[in-house]
């Protein structure tokens, strides 16, 4: 309600990576566009490199990075092993 009414941004974002797990959880509270992690930004990355394009991808943990892959392929529709994923 904070940032949704009572400041009325246009759009919810943060900083982290990592903050994708609460991608659909954000939605849930909001009609505003949610970014909670830069990896929701891939689809349009991609859209706009073409079909030729390459995306890397850091991580300052890659471990902990792993275990996020299908919750950026459901929210994102994006499978980070395909090719075009570096």
């Amino acid at each position: 309600r904070y940032l949704d009414q009572d400041k009325n941004v246009s759009v919810i974002t943060s900083d982290c990576g990592f903050f994708m797990w609460f991608q659909k959880e954000a939605r849930l509270y909001t009609s505003k566009p949610v970014v909670m992690s830069s990896l929701a930004l891939l689809p349009a990355i991609h859209a706009a490199l073409g079909t030729d394009g390459k995306i890397a991808i850091f991580s300052a943990n890659s471990d902990s990075l792993a275990p996020m892959h299908d919750t950026v392929a459901r929210e994102m529709g994006v499978d980070w092993n395909a090719d075009c994923y570096v």
